[in-house]
């Protein structure tokens, strides 16, 4: 049986459906899962892509003809899909999405409760080498399972709300982007809890078509209308969530996107705040993250990109939260995973309890003007060795890719795993020398 290897990720299974991720993959990553975990009962969860509630009928088919328990969560959210599946001491859980990917993807998300793992795409596909090998492997199953739909919400939402209490959230009014994918259900599950909140909701139907705009809120144009109806209506500012609800994205009451790490800065501050000496994992991100985590008291844990290497640096050095620049935010209290609304939680208590502006309080953070961009290069490594040459005279690490410092800006450099590209990430002291700076770098490589 012919699979295509491209779809299994370092991270999970991804590709266009029915033309790079076919019944064939999705069949043998649900027996290769069994296989790795052996497990009696799982949780598997899906996004509002038109093909997730196939996908997930299938996944869960195959594994209850291996002798597996599989409750049925439905539309929920990737970070409760984590929590749930450890709260209720599940074997293991699955989430069917594609994350901010375009409409026609989708793909699998799988993690192990026992041991706290995520298990790549990677291992999957090789353990569909041994399956197709051995299909004896399989032989020794149990019963025929059972599927049953389940309603946890409740669980999840009270989970959450054991972190952040209702009444530490103060007045504050705000619009919300649900990208029309799984996050505006959540929002309508929690709105009572929080009625000092008042929220304008946007795109919360759910829609796997994502007619207003992409399910990815990097992509251009994809904050306009939360931008547009923060001004328009004076509100002090507004979230907007991916096509899965795992990344939030935070605007100030100009309309404003607020960079990845700074928002970290502002869950870092109600962590710290209850409890000193905290591990606050971050990799690209502004200089005054690790200092402002330092001066609060916190431990600041340097990671490299990717979510895979936040958890591992937060379990083996005791960390209590981690995040990066695309926004994902995983928690200790997640069971080292993501969680979208307990990131909301936090964020909302530390911005509605201060007498400024999200602005202001951004603006005291002290960071500097970053960005972010792509370089596309004939080759990656000899790239990265050309930029290393040129700033040779600067202070450098190679602790993921390339990292240049200088006085006044700093830029890390690392290849994409995917494509031809140089991913980087740049720091100034203002807008101008930043795009300078970044011009500087794109024409030492022509």
């Amino acid at each position: 049986m012919f699979l295509n290897k491209e779809v299994f990720k370092n991270y999970d299974i991804r590709g266009i459906y029915k033309k790079e991720l076919t019944e064939n993959e999705i069949i043998m990553t649900a027996k290769a899962y069994y296989f790795k975990l052996k497990p009696k009962k799982v949780v598997i969860g899906y996004d509002a892509r038109i093909s997730s509630e196939e996908i997930c009928d299938l996944f869960s088919k195959t594994l209850k003809d291996l002798g597996v328990e599989v409750d049925i969560l439905g539309l929920i959210p990737t970070g409760m899909l984590y929590g749930i599946a450890n709260l209720k001491e599940y074997d293991g859980g699955i989430m069917i999405t594609a994350s901010h990917n375009p409409k026609e993807y989708n793909g699998i998300k799988m993690i192990g409760v026992k041991d706290n793992i995520v298990i790549s795409g990677k291992e999957i596909y090789d353990i569909t080498k041994q399956i197709q090998k051995n299909p004896n492997l399989l032989l020794n199953k149990n019963n025929e399972g059972i599927i049953k739909k389940v309603d946890l919400f409740d669980l999840y939402i009270d989970h959450c709300f054991s972190k952040v209490k209702e009444e530490e959230i103060g007045k504050i009014n705000i619009a919300i982007d649900a990208s029309s994918g799984t996050f505006g259900k959540m929002i309508e599950k929690i709105e009572n809890k929080i009625s000092q909140v008042k929220i304008t909701k946007l795109n919360f139907v759910p829609d796997g078509n994502f007619p207003n705009h992409g399910p990815n809120p990097l992509e251009e144009g994809s904050c306009d209308l939360l931008s547009k109806t923060i001004i328009e209506n004076n509100l002090d500012g507004g979230f907007i969530f991916d096509g899965d609800g795992d990344r939030i994205f935070l605007l100030d009451e100009k309309g404003e996107k607020i960079e990845g790490g700074l928002t970290l800065l502002l869950i870092a501050k109600e962590i710290l705040e209850n409890k000193k000496n905290a591990g606050i994992v971050y990799n690209w991100a502004p200089k005054a993250v690790p200092e402002l985590i330092k001066k609060w008291g916190g431990r600041a844990l340097r990671s490299k990109v990717g979510y895979i290497n936040i958890k591992n640096i937060m379990l083996n050095k005791n960390g209590d939260m981690g995040g990066e620049y695309s926004c994902h935010y995983c928690f200790s209290e997640n069971f080292y995973s993501d969680s979208g609304l307990l990131a909301l939680l936090k964020i909302l208590k530390t911005i509605s309890n201060s007498d400024k502006k999200i602005s202001e309080q951004i603006k005291e953070l002290g960071a500097g003007f970053t960005l972010q961009d792509n370089i596309k290069v004939d080759s990656v490594v000899e790239a990265i060795l050309k930029i290393k040459n040129i700033y040779s005279n600067n202070k450098f690490d190679e602790f993921d890719g390339l990292t240049i410092y200088s006085e006044d800006f700093w830029f890390g450099i690392r290849g994409s795993s995917t494509e031809p590209l140089l991913r980087i990430y740049l720091e100034a002291e203002n807008k101008e020398k930043a795009y300078l700076k970044l011009d500087e770098i794109k024409n030492n490589l022509k």
